[in-house]
Order: structure tokens, then sequence, then C-alpha cells
């Protein structure tokens, strides 16, 4: 169960290292969250720091034992985590709200939220730390950044503690059937919220843009892109570049 304990910081290096040195020190509950209100160190997918103002967005992390999950299953946790987002979004916001792999959240083309999953092994044990950064209320943003936030969304700012509360409900709900062996539901979920699934969308390889409709994303985290041409094509993440 997620969230039964939740400790808050006003600051921390990153809430995934906290969580990590917890469990290394043997002093972590599995889904206790670690939440800071400022991270100096806050990541992103490909080591970008996540921008985030202070109190003002949700940051926090969690981790699940995944033991049960082979080494080409675990992206089944990331999309579990993408449709509780997902879920919680189209609740509140009457705009578009999709899944961009590997596993951001976008509302109306621009980035809402950011997901980093790390596997680690302590004591020959596997867990999975979850961690989240969702624009909650900021309502400004480095110029070239294609971000939003939910009070941009709803012209006005709204508690961090209730979208805490209600993002916590739709993450037990979504992560409990993976944690129980049922997949199916979680992947058409993910496969029918997912940017680039139902319309040609640009991705950039190298040196190279080219046009595609992603056909499948398995639970090792390989997409399958058809590109207009007709070309079946397989990206690992850091391979390929979604533009939106």
């Amino acid at each position: 169960m997620i969230g039964n304990k939740i400790t808050q910081f006003n600051s921390l290096d990153s809430t995934s290292n906290y969580v990590a040195k917890q469990l290394i020190s043997g002093d972590y509950e599995e889904g206790d969250v670690i939440l800071a209100h400022f991270q100096t160190e806050g990541r992103g997918q490909r080591g970008s720091f996540w921008q985030s103002v202070s109190g003002q967005n949700l940051t926090f992390s969690f981790a699940l034992r995944s033991d049960f999950l082979n080494i080409h299953e675990h992206f089944i946790f990331s999309k579990a985590v993408s449709v509780a987002i997902y879920d919680l979004l189209c609740k509140r916001l009457k705009t578009d709200v999709s899944i961009k792999w590997p596993n951001d959240i976008l509302v109306s083309d621009q980035k809402i939220c950011g997901i980093l999953l790390e596997t680690k092994i302590i004591d020959s044990q596997k867990y999975t730390i979850f961690g989240l950064g969702l624009n909650v209320n900021q309502g400004e943003f480095p110029i070239g950044l294609k971000a939003t936030s939910i009070a941009l969304q709803l012209r006005e700012s709204i508690s961090v503690n209730e979208i805490l509360t209600d993002l916590i409900r739709e993450l037990n709900a979504c992560l409990k059937p993976i944690t129980d062996g049922y997949y199916d539901d979680i992947e058409w979920r993910y496969m029918n919220a997912l940017y680039g699934a139902h319309e040609w969308i640009n991705f950039t390889e190298e040196n190279r843009s080219f046009y595609g409709k992603i056909r499948e994303v398995d639970n090792a985290g390989v997409m399958l892109v058809k590109s207009k041409q007709g070309n079946a094509l397989n990206y690992r993440t850091k391979e390929v570049t979604i533009n939106y």
C-alpha cells in the first residue's frame, strides 16, 4: 500500500536518493512516500534537471519490491504509474491529456509530469524506486520549455495536498493489479492514452526526422513504430526522440 506513511521535507537533494539511502540502512517501509517541497538535484529522463519551484509542485518518491518482475517486465510499472497520473488529470482537467513514451505526461502537448524509475538490489532483494514530479501551481516556466501545470489549466491555484491524496489513491488502484500479476487492463489503458498511437507524429533519430505511429510498447519499454513509409522500427529509451 502506497502512502500509509508520508514524510515531508522542505528540501532534499533528491527524494529518490533519500529512499535509496533508507533502503540501504533498513529504515524504509515499502510504499512509504518521501516528499520534498524543493529538490536541489531532482532528475528526469536522460539525466535532465527537473524544473520545479519550491512549494508549488508535487515531487516525491516511493519504493516497491519488484522481485516478481523479470528483466523484460519492469516497464509495466512505468505504464501503471503513467495511467494513474493520466486518470487523475482527466478527472481534473477539461483538455487533452496523453502519455508520452517513455514516461512523461502531456496536457495540450505541454509537459505536466515526469516519472523516473530506478531498480536497486539491496540485500539480495530487488526494489523499484518511483520518482514523480507533477506541476501543480507553478505559473511560469523557463523560456523554450513546453510545460504547463494544473493551475495554469484551471486558471486558479489548487491544494497540493489535495492532489497528493487523489494521486496516491490512483497509484494504489493502478499498481495493485500489477503486484497481483494482472497486466492486461493497464497495458490496454496505456496504449489508449499514448501520444502517437492514434495519429502520425514526428520522431528524431540521430540526424534524421520522420513521421510514424506507435504500434506497441512492450513491458521491457521497447517501442514499435510504423513509419509513414511502412517500415517497422524498434526503439529503446534514448535511441529516439518524440517531438511534440
